[in-house]
């Protein structure tokens, strides 16, 4: 998950010395963090590992506050449920990987062996999944399983955070030039 709040003092304060303008800055810094959060989305999509793609498909833009104050902005899985799996609980051990100690639930892996392996359903898939997740559970599984992708530390340490600011420093710059263009 990326939660990010950007400091949108120099647009407030434009603002405060040109209320006319109060309009087209609440306008442009709602575009800023939408477009801001759609190229975050894009990214951890990106860098998201796909099974069969429910996790990557759940990934997500949220965005609360009032331009005029405080702005936040969420990327993060939404809550898809499959094979008793929430793709919003699940993407927390893709991120961070799991420790070894604990088995990890079969169910999920089970329908992973069934649509990759091409195991038939039924005690031969049950008998993989258990495998699997003892695997996992003891710390011997290769892949990101217990090391994590980190696809959102990524995203954001990869260019996302500089390309959001950016972004969010033309804010006030758009919309001067959309109000001397009304002038």
């Amino acid at each position: 998950m990326i939660d990010y709040t950007l400091d949108l003092t120099e647009a407030i304060r434009l603002g405060q010395l040109v209320p006319q303008m109060r309009p087209i800055l609440r306008e442009e810094i709602r575009a800023g963090m939408d477009e801001a959060g759609a190229l975050l989305t894009t990214m951890v999509s990106a860098r998201t590992p796909v099974s069969f793609g429910t996790l990557r498909g759940s990934i997500g833009f949220h965005l609360s506050g009032d331009p005029e104050q405080l702005m936040e902005g969420l990327i993060q899985a939404e809550a898809t449920y499959l094979a008793g799996t929430s793709t919003h609980l699940y993407s927390n051990y893709v991120e961070f990987g799991r420790r070894a100690g604990r088995w990890p639930p079969t169910g999920p892996i089970e329908l992973w062996a069934v649509r990759k392996l091409g195991i038939p359903w039924g005690p031969e898939s049950k008998s993989v999944a258990f495998l699997i997740a003892r695997a996992i559970g003891e710390g011997r599984s290769k892949g990101t399983a217990n090391t994590g992708a980190h696809m959102f530390q990524r995203a954001w340490d990869e260019g996302g955070q500089t390309k959001l600011q950016r972004r969010m420093d033309q804010v006030a710059v758009r919309a001067v030039k959309r109000f001397a263009a009304l002038r």
